[in-house]
């Protein structure tokens, strides 16, 4: 069916005043065989709105063009029923307000877009919603947990007939091992009976909820709205079978894990004895005050951060990651401990702590 189609174009806002409004309606008539174009000095108006009105009731139009304002103003002004299709053509913000009054090119891009705004009218058409027979609206429910029931009862509530399928013979889930809560409300000073008891309560006294305990689904087909599922019966041999991942991939876990790799003749785990208080702390909370040279023996003295001192020699174990004393140096000693990297590879790190200075510089 061909369509009638109207069209209105709006002469204010300066848009007379710039573009040639006469020539419009003629390239409309001429080049679509549009019989129908009018032109109003204010067509968002009350008086421009019933004009409108009047012409569609004589005229029998079902399409109609507005030359006028942007379409991102006067949305519900420009509204005639769901049974006329309106297209807006934006010549005020996009010809009228950003060219040249009177100019060739001006004209031009203004009949540029009534014919883009004829030619858009003349391909839409009204969506006609597909309405399928015999839709259900029930609801199915997996699951006998505190969310689950919580969601059948509110589905109930708002008119729906609920299936809620649950594998075990009980209600509840996890919840129903609970002895005691965290209160849902004031005054939050004592721990409450499990609210799931109340919930099963409840979803009995419902009478659009249908309850299968000790059922399992099948199969889910098809599409919703429509009754899909096969369900059956859970057996205590189905309640025994487990997933075996023997000779089989892990999903949780990466296909490609590296191997940490160890250093030769370093054990992983700390010697069975007791820590000495040097290996309980970090090395950033270790300070060097004084280093001992006398003959072959070298001793130097380190304080922790509250102030306490100790005596430290070559071998001594210091610090959090098994680190031991492997060099004394005039001004400093040099400590060697055990670190992870980013492959969780261990690996000598070395540290050295320098002699303290005091507020004098010495």
């Amino acid at each position: 069916m061909e369509k009638r189609t109207s069209i209105y174009i709006c002469t204010g806002c300066g848009i007379g005043d710039t573009i040639d409004t006469d020539a419009l309606c003629n390239v409309a008539k001429s080049e679509f065989n549009i019989p129908t174009c009018h032109e109003h000095n204010f067509l968002c108006s009350k008086e421009g709105i019933d004009f409108i009105n009047d012409d569609l009731s004589k005229n029998g139009t079902d399409s109609i063009i507005i030359g006028a304002c942007s379409p991102r103003v006067h949305t519900s002004t420009f509204k005639f029923g769901k049974n006329i299709l309106t297209e807006r053509v934006n010549l005020r913000e996009q010809v009228a307000w950003c060219s040249k009054p009177n100019d060739e090119d001006t004209q031009m891009m203004a009949e540029d877009y009534i014919r883009m705004g004829i030619v858009k009218s003349q391909n839409i058409r009204p969506p006609t919603p597909y309405i399928e027979e015999n839709l259900s609206s029930d609801v199915l429910v997996t699951g006998g947990g505190i969310s689950t029931i919580t969601a059948a009862i509110e589905g109930s509530k708002a008119g729906y007939k609920i299936l809620l399928v649950e594998k075990d013979q009980e209600l509840g889930g996890w919840a129903r091992n609970l002895f005691l809560q965290l209160p849902q409300s004031e005054p939050y000073q004592q721990l409450v009976e499990p609210v799931i008891f109340q919930k099963i309560e409840e979803i009995r006294k419902l009478s659009n909820i249908e309850l299968l305990t000790s059922t399992s689904i099948n199969e889910i087909s098809g599409q919703p709205v429509k009754e899909l599922d096969e369900l059956s019966e859970v057996t205590e041999s189905d309640k025994l079978k487990h997933y075996d991942s023997q000779g089989k991939i892990d999903p949780f876990k990466p296909l490609i894990q590296a191997e940490p790799d160890q250093p030769e003749n370093i054990p992983e785990k700390r010697p069975a004895r007791i820590l000495t208080p040097l290996e309980k702390i970090d090395l950033s909370q270790i300070r060097l005050v004084a280093v001992i040279i006398l003959n072959k023996k070298q001793i130097a003295m380190v304080e922790e951060a509250s102030g306490k001192g100790y005596e430290v020699g070559l071998g001594t174990y210091i610090g959090k990651n098994q680190g031991r004393v492997t060099e004394i140096k005039n001004s400093s000693i040099v400590i060697t401990e055990l670190v992870r990297d980013f492959k969780g590879r261990l690996k000598e790190n070395i540290q050295e702590i320098k002699l303290h200075k005091n507020d004098n510089g010495e």
